[in-house]
């Protein structure tokens, strides 16, 4: 077999691996997410802050984001935490369902999970990773 034709399919093997792993991570992760979602105690949060970011986007273009700050009340103590980034400024006193972790409270799950836009961009490389890595390797099996 031609030394190219072998660097070719071992590449094509790499990114076969590369596409199947970020598919599968991703897919680990929604259904870790969403048994503890199943499992785990309710609570309602409401919004009680919202802090507005700037950040620099790969154009170097300023973005506006928000950050929700949530309070949630379990066995009668308060907690508040800072929710993930959105682009669409969250009401204040809104209420969001949340499922927290029984043995540490402050340990929560915004529900439900759902299918988030980084997680289409996972599995979207991950499928084209696997899609070009299996076209190699018949161009170097072809080749040989």
């Amino acid at each position: 077999m031609a030394k190219s034709a072998k660097t070719t399919i071992i590449g094509g093997l790499v990114l076969v691996i590369v596409g199947i792993g970020l598919i599968a991570g991703i897919l680990i992760y929604k259904k870790s997410a969403d048994a503890k979602i199943a499992a785990w105690p309710k609570a309602v949060a409401v919004v009680v802050d919202v802090e507005t970011r700037w950040e620099k986007d790969s154009d170097g273009e300023y973005e506006t984001t928000y950050v929700a700050v949530l309070e949630y009340k379990v066995d009668g103590k308060t907690y508040k935490m800072r929710d993930s980034k959105k682009s669409i400024r969250p009401s204040l006193g809104s209420e969001h369902e949340i499922s927290y972790n029984p043995n540490n409270p402050a340990d929560y799950i915004s529900a439900p999970m759902g299918i988030t836009i980084p997680s289409i961009i996972f599995i979207a490389f991950g499928g084209l990773s696997a899609v070009m890595g299996v076209l190699l390797i018949l161009k170097g099996v072809k080749s040989r």
